[in-house]
């Protein structure tokens, strides 16, 4: 899928049910550590760095879990993270990893914004954002999560 989108594939999502996916306990997915979320961070960031960020700073939206996750990810290959974007107050203002955390209004506006927040709801609130300030998708904004 990630080749398919270098080479100019666009995906949308669509209403109806078209895989039905049976999941074990037992499964390689549920045990081996190359299906671990770190390694999935680890696939997109590398996937990330050589296509759409392409020596561009990273800009990460949402400081939570999700967000650390990916910026640890970027700056261990050795992406440049120039800050997290946060919508909570008590985040705003502070440092995680040595990287500032700004409001939404007041963020940096260079470099490629990553989206990295949990839930459909949020990515919709980021993607209207983003194109509030007028960035497009796959170009200088992606989601992650």
């Amino acid at each position: 899928m990630l080749r398919l989108w270098a080479a100019g594939g666009r995906f949308r999502n669509v209403e109806e049910i078209v895989l039905d996916w049976r999941d074990h306990p037992s499964g390689l997915a549920r045990t081996d550590e190359r299906y671990s979320l770190e390694a999935f961070a680890r696939c997109k960031v590398d996937f990330l760095r050589r296509h759409l960020l392409r020596g561009r700073p990273a800009v990460v939206w949402g400081s939570g879990p999700v967000g650390k996750l990916h910026a640890r990810a970027l700056t261990d290959a050795g992406v440049e993270v120039t800050a997290f974007v946060d919508v909570d107050e008590r985040k705003i203002g502070k440092r995680i990893y040595g990287i500032p955390v700004h409001a939404h209004d007041d963020g940096p506006r260079d470099g490629v914004v990553l989206g990295a927040v949990a839930g459909a709801a949020a990515r919709a609130r980021l993607r209207e954002l983003a194109r509030e300030q007028g960035r497009r998708e796959g170009d200088d904004f992606v989601a992650v999560a």
